[in-house]
């Protein structure tokens, strides 16, 4: 038996962090590591499992007794050569005074020898103090070595070192610098998921190259011999046939899932299937539906995008499908979800709407007691789980049903918790399947119930999704550049699957013989397929198409499936309808890929409208929507992209196996396209000089190969407007394309970001007035070491970075290091807001200047010229004035301002969600509190808002679409 317990002297020291690298390196030597957690805990898990490649499982002293913990352990950890538990809090942290429920009271009873982690940012000396503490506060836990972690200097680590070995006799383990292995952001619930994650394995690999830097491994196992064989009964878990299948969703949005539970799901007789809410435009066939925790409110403007999947759920449920759904499902159903001042729609079934706030509204412990609406049949005994969620619901319908009653916790409002509605049961509560509630078993044995009273087989599920809608096989929709930024957002719901089909030497068949007929025909001869046409006559399109390709006409319609044995694809374009539906039955029997013309539902895929630059092929589609648009979009793109685009494709395709054998690295590779294809090179390709561009490719591989293409980082300091993604310049959308890693704050859409390079690493900065998730010291940091690294940077700020955006702060520390930099102006806030509420800055009879001041200085509030200000002809405009609203209005009127001066204040200007309250010098005040405004906002004095009611133009164009 091998055993290490990881626990720290208090949270948020990177014990996770430690933990997944400690486990991905002894996985890494070949040893099978089981982990675990003491728990409640879904996020630290599933990091713990990813990086295993095992199930990680929950050890909690809340829903489980001590056998249990026992059995639950000593039943995983006999399959394994090393178990890795990790605690939570501090190690003698816990809800009850006597330590009981501690890290260190399970620690006790598994006999694992413990490793502490210790945050060392800011220690020396006084680490000898804080750890002979914990060793006498509790001498039954075998504290057996200590890693130091967020370690800086060298110098910092002998002092940490030699203080532990002269006032203690604990090991040092190892140590981990402070800016060794990536950082995994945390929000309001903890870490990010691995679902979340764009660069899951490099993170996981960088974690196990610390640890493997910085931690006596070899030690670590020696000490995780010593640790006893577990005594505990464990029973043999037997597994019933499966006879009722259970649609779970699996993605960004919802991940919070405990490995035992949905193997007790599995024992209890159930099939389980995985579908994603975000991308998924169906769900699978299934019996019954369980949506877990996760964070909905972060991808809420892609779920709300997947309307087909929404609509699908609602009107399954409706129709009696049982389901269960835990906190974060819960919000999911009900009729919205809003967060940081946006509300997007959802499924609607729960009767009530979802707002997050900045607080836990419930967190920890949870007991229960169901009511007579419990729809699995009720219990009498407490069930003991846990909640927490910053997620409040409101518009709760009087007439809701609840299957429990909140003896201690909080639910859905301190005393309810569980809608039900039909066969739904809905819960912030999170349950946990073990010997005191096994709600697994319950769960299964009400939907297995259900199926029975409903008639089904068991072959048969309740529910089936109608048959599958067009696949439309074109590229990836571009990023919508209308207003509907909830839609550009979403980055999922994809109307069909973008593909490039190829069908060089394959069998095409084309029935009919009209002018669509002949644009498919033409289309799959061009794509290199062998085609038979079946028509009883043929247009003239066709008999052009003749002098050019050659294909076999049959002067009928096909009558029999073995005519059509081997057809690959088929296209058919008849007015006929019925004839349409018979000969697309004969050619699925075939096998075939069938598109219909005019009738999308009917198709399995639809022809795009093609820009050839040949290799390079651009299409475009509108998944059969309108075959017109796609045309006339077509046309508008074609005029952007040289003939020759196709010949540079063509280069590149000839040069690649060079390139490729000279230059092993791929970030360096990929530096050296892009000079190739942004520079001189492509030029001479482009003006039709091949010879001289391949000699000049020539001379550029060779300075590659000498060294000469050291990498050089840079960074990019961009502002990002406003809010609306139509205002970013083509070449901030560009710089967004070529960066490695993109720094973001709060004011940035996320539409916006949406739109940097896919696989771009992602780092939030949340910079908000009183709330910055990392200080402007450490971002500047942070920006001159990413690019000492090779990295280029994007910088994405909101506004314009020199317009209060604290850009030439950063610039100054770049250019004093030496990075290279650019800068990219965006629409600074007040220029965008005032245009998008319809108020002029300046104009002729109202105001012939505009100032630009900020309510924040370095310091706090400016002391500002209040009289310059505040006088007549002028306009001012004030960044960050909401929470200042009040002495804003006061200082105006104060110094000389007519107290009926027009004035006006724009919350999330250009955004869909865009307000204008307008008033006057006195009144704006309070009518921005009574309109409860969250910001980002722009207030405006003067003369020109006057103008307003006349000049809105963005709400009309709104309400017009």
């Amino acid at each position: 038996m091998s055993a290490l317990f990881i626990s720290a002297a208090h949270k948020s020291s990177g014990k996770t962090m430690v933990s997944v690298g400690l486990t991905a390196a002894f996985t890494a030597r070949g040893l099978k590591v089981q982990p675990f957690k003491k728990g409640p805990d879904y996020i630290d898990p599933m990091w713990l499992a990813r990086a295993s490649g095992r199930p990680c499982y929950n050890l909690d002293f809340n829903t489980q007794d001590d056998d249990e913990i026992l059995a639950t352990f000593a039943r995983h950890a006999m399959e394994a050569d090393l178990s890795l538990i990790e605690g939570n809090k501090g190690l003698h942290d816990g809800v009850s005074l006597d330590g009981a429920d501690s890290s260190a009271a399970l620690a006790r009873r598994l006999g694992a020898p413990v490793v502490l982690v210790v945050d060392t940012l800011g220690m020396a000396r006084g680490v000898a103090p804080l750890l002979a503490g914990y060793k006498a506060f509790d001498p039954q836990v075998n504290i057996a070595g200590v890693i130091l972690n967020k370690v800086g200097a060298s110098r910092q680590e002998t002092k940490l070192r030699q203080a532990i070995e002269r006032y203690t006799d604990i090991a040092v383990l190892g140590a981990i610098g402070r800016d060794e292995g990536p950082r995994v952001e945390e929000r309001h619930l903890g870490l990010t998921t691995p679902l979340e994650c764009p660069a899951l394995t490099e993170t996981i690999a960088r974690l196990r190259a610390a640890v493997e830097r910085g931690v006596d491994l070899d030690r670590l196992q020696t000490i995780a011999r010593s640790a006893p064989a577990p005594v505990a009964k464990i029973t043999v878990e037997t597994r019933a046939k499966p006879d009722v299948r259970i649609a779970i969703a699996r993605d960004e949005a919802f991940g919070f899932y405990y490995a035992d539970d949905l193997e007790a799901l599995e024992r209890a007789g159930a099939e389980l299937v995985y579908f994603d809410a975000i991308r998924d435009r169906q769900l699978p066939a299934c019996d019954g539906l369980f949506i877990g925790g996760g964070f909905p409110e972060t991808s809420a403007a892609r779920l709300s995008g997947n309307s087909a999947l929404r609509m699908q759920i609602k009107d399954a449920l409706r129709a009696g499908l049982p389901c269960y759904a835990e906190c974060g499902g819960l919000m999911y159903l009900t009729r919205s979800i809003e967060w940081d001042g946006k509300r997007h729609e959802m499924v609607g079934v729960v009767p009530a709407d979802t707002r997050m706030e900045k607080r836990p509204q419930g967190r920890g412990l949870v007991k229960l007691e169901e009511t007579d609406a419990a729809p699995w049949g009720r219990v009498d005994n407490e069930i003991r789980a846990h909640e927490f969620h910053h997620g409040a619901l409101y518009n709760i319908e009087p007439t809701s049903r609840f299957a429990y009653r909140v003896r201690r916790g909080h639910g859905v409002d301190g005393v309810h918790d569980g809608f039900v509605v039909g066969n739904l049961l809905a819960s912030f509560t999170h349950l946990r399947d073990t010997q005191a509630h096994h709600w697994a078993q319950r769960f299964v044995s009400f939907v297995r119930n259900v199926k029975q009273q409903r008639g089904n087989s068991a072959a048969t599920p309740l529910f089936s999704p109608p048959p599958a809608s067009s696949v439309d096989a074109t590229p990836m929709p571009a990023p919508s550049t209308s207003g509907d930024h909830a839609a550009a957002r979403s980055g999922g719901a994809l109307p069909a699957l973008p593909i490039a089909l190829n069908v060089s030497a394959q069998w095409g068949i084309v029935v009919g013989g009209n002018i669509d007929a002949a644009r498919h025909a033409e289309m799959l001869l061009r794509a290199g397929a062998a085609v038979t046409v079946f028509s009883s006559s043929l247009c003239s399109e066709f008999v052009a198409l003749r002098e050019r390709f050659s294909f076999e006409h049959v002067a009928r319609l096909p009558a029999r499936r073995a005519e059509l044995e081997g057809v690959a694809i088929c296209a058919i374009a008849l007015d006929d309808v019925q004839a349409q539906e018979r000969v697309r039955a004969l050619a699925k029997q075939a096998g075939a890929l069938v598109n219909v013309a005019g009738n999308p539902a009917l198709c399995d895929f639809t022809f795009p409208s093609i820009i050839d630059r040949a290799p390079l092929m651009i299409a475009i589609a509108s998944g059969g929507a309108s075959p017109l648009l796609t045309r006339i979009l077509r046309a508008r793109i074609e005029s952007t992209i040289p003939a020759h685009y196709g010949k540079l494709a063509e280069f590149v395709r000839a040069h690649r196996a060079d390139v490729v054998a000279h230059i092993d690295d791929g970030r360096a590779r990929l530096r050296f396209w892009e000079r190739v294809l942004e520079g001189p090179i492509a030029e001479l390709v482009l003006a039709g000089d091949a010879d001289r561009a391949a000699s000049a490719l020539v001379d550029e591989l060779r300075s590659s190969t000498r060294g000469d293409d050291r990498i050089c980082g840079e960074v990019y300091l961009v502002g990002a407007g406003p809010g609306d993604p139509d205002l970013l310049s083509f070449r901030a959308l560009r710089l967004m394309q070529k960066a490695d890693v993109v720094l973001y704050d709060n004011l940035v859409e996320s539409a916006i970001v949406d739109l940097v390079r896919r696989d771009a690493e992602r780092i939030y900065v949340g910079k908000r007035s009183g709330d910055h998730a990392l200080p402007q010291e450490e971002i500047v940091d942070l920006l001159v070491r990413l690019a000492q690294q090779g990295k280029r940077v994007l910088r994405l700020k909101g506004g314009d970075p020199f317009i209060f955006g604290r850009g030439g702060e950063e610039i100054e520390k770049l250019a004093e290091n030496r990075i290279p930099f650019q800068v990219c102006p965006g629409v600074t806030a007040a220029i965008g807001c005032a245009a998008y509420a319809g108020i002029p800055l300046t104009h002729r009879d109202h105001a012939q200047s505009v100032v630009f001041v900020t309510a924040h200085g370095k310091n706090g509030p400016l002391d500002l010229d209040w009289s310059a200000l505040a006088k007549p002809g002028q306009t001012a405009a004030v960044y960050m004035g909401l929470s200042r609203i009040e002495k804003l209005m006061h200082e105006f009127e104060a110094h000389g301002a007519d107290p009926d001066t027009p004035a006006a204040i724009v919350d999330n200007g250009t955004r869909p969600n865009q307000r204008v309250v307008a008033g006057t010098v006195r009144t704006l005040a309070e009518k921005a509190r009574a309109a409860q405004l969250r910001g980002p906002t722009i207030v405006i004095v003067g003369s020109v808002v006057t103008l307003r009611d006349r000049l809105d133009w963005y709400n009309s164009t709104k309400s017009q679409n």
